[in-house]
Protein backbone atom coordinates (compact mmCIF):
# COMPACT_ATOMS: atom_id res chain seq x y z
CA UNK A 1 0.00 0.00 0.00
CA UNK A 2 3.00 2.40 0.91
CA UNK A 3 4.58 1.90 -2.29
CA UNK A 4 1.57 2.48 -4.20
CA UNK A 5 1.07 5.89 -2.31
CA UNK A 6 4.18 6.90 -3.36
CA UNK A 7 3.74 6.08 -7.05
CA UNK A 8 0.28 7.92 -7.05
CA UNK A 9 2.31 10.79 -5.26
CA UNK A 10 5.05 11.04 -7.64
CA UNK A 11 2.26 11.00 -10.83
CA UNK A 12 0.48 13.98 -9.56
CA UNK A 13 2.96 15.91 -8.98
CA UNK A 14 4.41 14.85 -11.84
CA UNK A 15 0.81 16.24 -13.71
CA UNK A 16 1.19 19.49 -11.47
CA UNK A 17 4.60 19.77 -13.66
CA UNK A 18 3.40 19.53 -16.59
CA UNK A 19 0.37 21.68 -16.07
CA UNK A 20 2.03 24.63 -14.16
CA UNK A 21 4.69 24.54 -16.76
CA UNK A 22 2.45 24.91 -19.58
CA UNK A 23 0.57 27.98 -17.83
CA UNK A 24 3.66 29.68 -16.99
CA UNK A 25 4.44 29.47 -20.73
CA UNK A 26 0.85 30.62 -21.68
CA UNK A 27 1.03 33.06 -19.33
CA UNK A 28 4.12 34.96 -20.57
CA UNK A 29 2.90 34.06 -24.28
CA UNK A 30 -0.54 35.65 -23.88
CA UNK A 31 -0.19 38.92 -21.46
CA UNK A 32 1.79 41.11 -24.08
CA UNK A 33 1.28 43.88 -22.33
CA UNK A 34 2.21 44.88 -18.65
CA UNK A 35 4.33 46.69 -16.26
CA UNK A 36 6.07 46.23 -13.05
CA UNK A 37 9.32 47.02 -10.86
CA UNK A 38 12.42 44.49 -10.89
CA UNK A 39 14.98 43.82 -8.24
CA UNK A 40 17.95 42.03 -9.88
CA UNK A 41 21.09 40.88 -8.36
CA UNK A 42 23.90 39.69 -11.10
CA UNK A 43 27.62 39.14 -10.68
CA UNK A 44 30.42 40.31 -11.61
CA UNK A 45 33.81 39.45 -10.42
CA UNK A 46 32.83 37.35 -7.96
CA UNK A 47 30.50 39.56 -6.35
CA UNK A 48 26.59 40.52 -6.61
CA UNK A 49 25.46 44.08 -8.05
CA UNK A 50 21.88 44.97 -7.51
CA UNK A 51 19.91 46.97 -9.23
CA UNK A 52 16.22 48.61 -9.72
CA UNK A 53 14.01 49.25 -12.29
CA UNK A 54 10.42 49.84 -12.94
CA UNK A 55 9.43 48.81 -16.96
CA UNK A 56 6.63 49.65 -19.02
CA UNK A 57 6.53 46.83 -21.46
CA UNK A 58 4.99 45.49 -24.48
CA UNK A 59 6.10 42.50 -25.97
CA UNK A 60 4.96 42.80 -29.71
CA UNK A 61 5.75 44.77 -31.77
CA UNK A 62 8.69 45.42 -28.60
CA UNK A 63 8.31 48.38 -26.82
CA UNK A 64 10.23 49.32 -23.41
CA UNK A 65 9.93 52.15 -21.12
CA UNK A 66 12.78 51.66 -18.05
CA UNK A 67 13.42 54.08 -15.16
CA UNK A 68 16.30 53.76 -12.90
CA UNK A 69 16.03 53.86 -9.21
CA UNK A 70 19.45 52.60 -8.66
CA UNK A 71 22.45 52.25 -9.04
CA UNK A 72 21.63 55.57 -12.20
CA UNK A 73 19.21 57.10 -10.05
CA UNK A 74 16.70 58.70 -12.62
CA UNK A 75 18.18 57.56 -15.78
CA UNK A 76 15.63 56.66 -18.26
CA UNK A 77 15.08 54.48 -21.20
CA UNK A 78 12.98 54.15 -24.07
CA UNK A 79 13.14 51.10 -27.14
CA UNK A 80 10.86 51.34 -29.82
CA UNK A 81 11.75 48.38 -32.18
CA UNK A 82 11.42 49.80 -35.74
CA UNK A 83 11.72 53.22 -34.67
CA UNK A 84 14.67 55.66 -34.50
CA UNK A 85 16.94 53.17 -36.05
CA UNK A 86 16.44 50.82 -33.68
CA UNK A 87 18.02 53.03 -31.34
CA UNK A 88 17.17 53.46 -27.62
CA UNK A 89 16.67 57.10 -26.34
CA UNK A 90 18.54 57.78 -23.32
CA UNK A 91 18.01 60.06 -20.66
CA UNK A 92 21.38 59.86 -18.23
CA UNK A 93 19.89 62.58 -15.60
CA UNK A 94 23.23 63.66 -15.16
CA UNK A 95 26.35 64.10 -17.22
CA UNK A 96 25.89 64.59 -20.32
CA UNK A 97 23.41 66.20 -19.37
CA UNK A 98 21.29 65.80 -23.00
CA UNK A 99 19.74 62.51 -24.50
CA UNK A 100 21.70 60.12 -25.97
CA UNK A 101 20.58 57.20 -28.64
CA UNK A 102 22.67 54.37 -28.94
CA UNK A 103 21.81 50.43 -30.02
CA UNK A 104 20.77 48.03 -27.66
CA UNK A 105 23.97 46.14 -27.88
CA UNK A 106 26.21 49.36 -27.41
CA UNK A 107 28.91 48.62 -25.03
CA UNK A 108 27.91 51.60 -23.17
CA UNK A 109 24.59 50.65 -22.49
CA UNK A 110 25.61 46.73 -21.89
CA UNK A 111 27.84 47.66 -19.20
CA UNK A 112 26.78 46.28 -16.12
CA UNK A 113 24.28 44.37 -17.12
CA UNK A 114 23.82 40.69 -17.34
CA UNK A 115 21.34 41.41 -20.53
CA UNK A 116 20.86 43.94 -23.30
CA UNK A 117 17.55 45.76 -22.76
CA UNK A 118 15.74 44.22 -25.60
CA UNK A 119 15.50 41.06 -23.75
CA UNK A 120 13.68 42.76 -20.21
CA UNK A 121 10.45 40.62 -19.34
CA UNK A 122 10.00 36.63 -19.39
CA UNK A 123 10.10 35.76 -23.13
CA UNK A 124 13.69 34.98 -22.60
CA UNK A 125 13.09 32.34 -20.19
CA UNK A 126 10.23 31.08 -21.76
CA UNK A 127 11.96 30.35 -24.85
CA UNK A 128 15.44 28.16 -22.32
CA UNK A 129 12.21 26.50 -20.53
CA UNK A 130 11.13 25.31 -23.80
CA UNK A 131 13.74 24.60 -26.00
CA UNK A 132 14.85 22.47 -22.86
CA UNK A 133 11.61 20.25 -22.55
CA UNK A 134 11.84 19.65 -26.30
CA UNK A 135 15.15 17.49 -25.63
CA UNK A 136 14.26 16.65 -21.75
CA UNK A 137 10.61 16.78 -21.20
CA UNK A 138 11.66 15.38 -17.57
CA UNK A 139 14.13 18.18 -16.91
CA UNK A 140 11.66 20.91 -14.64
CA UNK A 141 10.38 19.84 -11.48
CA UNK A 142 7.35 21.58 -9.45
CA UNK A 143 8.15 21.38 -5.80
CA UNK A 144 4.85 22.51 -3.98
CA UNK A 145 4.01 25.95 -2.65
CA UNK A 146 6.58 28.18 -0.99
CA UNK A 147 7.02 31.90 0.12
CA UNK A 148 9.90 34.22 -1.84
CA UNK A 149 9.95 37.69 -0.54
CA UNK A 150 7.36 37.12 1.62
CA UNK A 151 5.08 36.06 -1.02
CA UNK A 152 2.90 31.86 -1.67
CA UNK A 153 4.30 31.21 -4.78
CA UNK A 154 4.24 27.64 -6.98
CA UNK A 155 8.04 26.53 -7.25
CA UNK A 156 9.45 25.30 -10.42
CA UNK A 157 12.93 23.47 -10.26
CA UNK A 158 15.32 22.95 -13.24
CA UNK A 159 18.62 21.03 -13.17
CA UNK A 160 20.86 20.53 -16.11
CA UNK A 161 22.46 17.11 -15.33
CA UNK A 162 26.25 17.13 -15.70
CA UNK A 163 26.33 20.49 -16.22
CA UNK A 164 29.89 21.31 -17.47
CA UNK A 165 31.90 23.73 -20.39
CA UNK A 166 33.01 22.56 -23.55
CA UNK A 167 35.41 24.09 -26.23
CA UNK A 168 33.41 25.99 -29.11
CA UNK A 169 35.51 27.01 -32.00
CA UNK A 170 33.40 30.09 -34.20
CA UNK A 171 33.35 28.93 -37.67
CA UNK A 172 31.98 33.07 -38.43
CA UNK A 173 32.77 36.26 -36.53
CA UNK A 174 30.10 36.38 -34.03
CA UNK A 175 29.28 38.57 -30.70
CA UNK A 176 28.78 36.69 -27.21
CA UNK A 177 25.21 37.74 -27.96
CA UNK A 178 25.19 35.83 -30.97
CA UNK A 179 26.32 32.72 -29.42
CA UNK A 180 24.19 33.02 -26.80
CA UNK A 181 21.31 33.23 -28.55
CA UNK A 182 22.02 30.60 -31.03
CA UNK A 183 22.82 27.96 -28.74
CA UNK A 184 20.04 29.03 -25.72
CA UNK A 185 23.07 29.50 -23.22
CA UNK A 186 23.93 32.36 -20.95
CA UNK A 187 25.71 35.48 -22.59
CA UNK A 188 26.89 36.50 -19.04
CA UNK A 189 28.48 32.68 -18.44
CA UNK A 190 30.12 32.40 -21.77
CA UNK A 191 32.15 35.73 -20.82
CA UNK A 192 32.59 35.41 -17.50
CA UNK A 193 34.28 31.60 -18.19
CA UNK A 194 36.47 33.30 -21.14
CA UNK A 195 36.98 36.55 -19.34
CA UNK A 196 35.99 38.96 -22.20
CA UNK A 197 35.18 43.13 -22.14
CA UNK A 198 33.94 43.42 -25.50
CA UNK A 199 30.60 43.56 -26.67
CA UNK A 200 31.71 43.64 -30.27
CA UNK A 201 31.78 40.45 -32.74
CA UNK A 202 34.64 38.23 -32.04
CA UNK A 203 36.89 36.82 -34.90
CA UNK A 204 36.32 33.58 -36.99
CA UNK A 205 38.38 30.79 -35.90
CA UNK A 206 38.10 32.15 -32.10
CA UNK A 207 37.64 29.06 -29.77
CA UNK A 208 35.98 29.54 -25.96
CA UNK A 209 34.81 27.64 -23.73
CA UNK A 210 30.68 27.69 -23.85
CA UNK A 211 28.24 25.88 -20.78
CA UNK A 212 26.36 22.90 -21.72
CA UNK A 213 23.20 24.07 -20.86
CA UNK A 214 22.10 28.06 -20.06
CA UNK A 215 22.38 27.22 -16.19
CA UNK A 216 23.13 24.17 -13.72
CA UNK A 217 20.26 24.85 -11.52
CA UNK A 218 17.02 27.58 -12.43
CA UNK A 219 14.55 27.96 -9.41
CA UNK A 220 11.57 29.69 -10.57
CA UNK A 221 8.38 31.38 -8.16
CA UNK A 222 5.26 31.88 -10.33
CA UNK A 223 2.46 34.15 -9.02
CA UNK A 224 -0.48 31.93 -8.11
CA UNK A 225 -2.87 34.09 -9.40
CA UNK A 226 -1.29 35.03 -13.25
CA UNK A 227 1.36 32.32 -13.05
CA UNK A 228 4.29 34.32 -14.16
CA UNK A 229 8.11 33.73 -12.67
CA UNK A 230 8.18 36.51 -10.24
CA UNK A 231 10.96 35.14 -8.64
CA UNK A 232 14.04 33.40 -10.99
CA UNK A 233 17.45 32.39 -9.28
CA UNK A 234 19.85 30.65 -11.41
CA UNK A 235 23.15 29.20 -10.40
CA UNK A 236 25.96 28.03 -12.20
CA UNK A 237 29.08 25.39 -10.52
CA UNK A 238 29.85 28.45 -8.53
CA UNK A 239 26.69 29.37 -6.98
CA UNK A 240 24.43 32.49 -7.75
CA UNK A 241 24.97 34.20 -10.57
CA UNK A 242 21.57 36.19 -11.22
CA UNK A 243 18.82 36.59 -8.94
CA UNK A 244 15.15 38.73 -10.30
CA UNK A 245 12.01 39.70 -8.26
CA UNK A 246 9.41 41.07 -10.30
CA UNK A 247 7.07 42.93 -7.95
CA UNK A 248 4.04 45.81 -8.76
CA UNK A 249 3.30 43.38 -11.49
CA UNK A 250 -0.18 44.88 -13.60
CA UNK A 251 -0.94 42.81 -16.52
CA UNK A 252 -2.48 44.73 -19.86
CA UNK A 253 -3.05 47.97 -17.86
CA UNK A 254 -4.71 50.65 -20.14
CA UNK A 255 -1.82 52.69 -21.56
CA UNK A 256 -1.97 55.97 -23.03
CA UNK A 257 -1.59 56.34 -26.70
CA UNK A 258 1.50 58.53 -26.15
CA UNK A 259 3.32 56.34 -23.46
CA UNK A 260 5.98 55.07 -25.31
CA UNK A 261 7.11 58.13 -27.14
CA UNK A 262 9.70 60.81 -25.35
CA UNK A 263 7.33 63.80 -25.36
CA UNK A 264 4.86 62.26 -22.69
CA UNK A 265 4.37 64.36 -20.06
CA UNK A 266 5.76 62.00 -17.01
CA UNK A 267 8.89 61.64 -18.68
CA UNK A 268 12.26 63.58 -18.80
CA UNK A 269 13.67 63.40 -22.30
Amino acid sequence: MLFLLIISIHSLMAQDTQTITKQMLHAIEQNNEMTFTMESKERFNGKMKSSKVSVKLIQEPLQIYLFSHYPQDGAEILYRHGKDNNKAIINPNGFPYFNIWMSPFNSKMRKGQHHAIIEIGFKLLADMVKENLTSNPNFIEYKGKENFEGKSCFKLEMNADRFTYKTYTLKESLSTYDIASQKGISEQLIREKNKISTYGKLSKGTSLMIPTAYAQRVVLYLDQNTYLPVGQILEDDQGVFEWYHFMELNINPNFAKDEFTSSYSEYGF
